[in-house]
C-alpha cells in the first residue's frame, strides 16, 4: 500500500505529537522550577504548544487534501 505524497507532512506532525507533549511538559516544568515562569504561565505555554500542533495538523490535512 502506497501512501500518497501529500499526506507525508500531516503524518509527520501526527507522529511527532507524543514527543512534543513530553518535551514541552518537561521544559515547562523546568522553567517553573527555575523560577522563570509562574505555574499559570507554564500551563499556558504547554497548552498553547499542544493546540498549535493540532491546528497545524488539521491545517495541513485540509490544505493538502487534493
Amino acid at each position: 500500500m502506497k501512501i500518497p505524497s501529500n499526506w507525508w507532512s500531516a503524518m509527520g506532525i501526527a507522529m511527532s505529537i507524543p514527543s512534543t507533549i513530553f518535551v514541552i511538559a518537561w521544559f515547562s516544568m523546568k522553567l517553573v522550577e527555575w523560577g522563570y515562569l509562574s505555574k499559570t504561565w507554564g500551563v499556558v505555554l504547554f497548552i498553547t504548544v499542544i493546540i498549535n500542533s493540532f491546528v497545524l495538523l488539521v491545517w495541513n490535512g485540509i490544505n493538502k487534501k487534493n
